[in-house]
């Protein structure tokens, strides 16, 4: 349409904002090794929902990038993606918790995780980062 974009802008400029979807930053990212895992194939109008809940499934189950449960049961400590700190606010405004129930897996042990240590808000939680690794994948 003879306007210069960037992808950041498109992910920053455009989708975040006008379709408000947190699951937008495990499909839209910079490539990086501690970004979620790019989809090898289109994002297509009958497909997105399906697409955008699966890349957000499979980001959180990387212990490496996502989201890292050592004791569910011991200890209140949970490690996220550094994604999840920028971002904040696009998580259910900022609750991580209503956001991560949607994504209950047997890999993430967030179920057991959430039923100790409260569902509803992370006050009980010890929440640390990942190390985010921003050299590309590939190199």
């Amino acid at each position: 349409g003879g306007i210069v974009m960037s992808l950041d802008g498109i992910e920053h400029g455009i989708l975040r904002p006008n379709y408000n979807d947190a699951r937008i930053h495990a499909a839209v990212n910079c490539a990086s090794i501690s970004c979620p895992d790019l989809l090898n194939r289109a994002y297509e109008p009958w497909n997105v929902q399906s697409a955008l809940s699966q890349q957000t499934k499979l980001f959180l189950e990387n212990i490496a990038k996502g989201l890292f449960i050592e004791d569910p049961t011991g200890s209140n400590k949970i490690k996220l993606s550094k994604i999840f700190l920028w971002f904040k606010d696009d998580f259910s405004n900022g609750n991580v918790a209503t956001f991560l129930k949607d994504y209950e897996s047997p890999k993430t042990n967030i179920k057991t995780f959430l039923d100790k240590y409260g569902a509803d808000d992370t006050t009980k939680w010890d929440i640390q980062y990942l190390d985010y690794n921003w050299n590309l994948n590939g190199e």
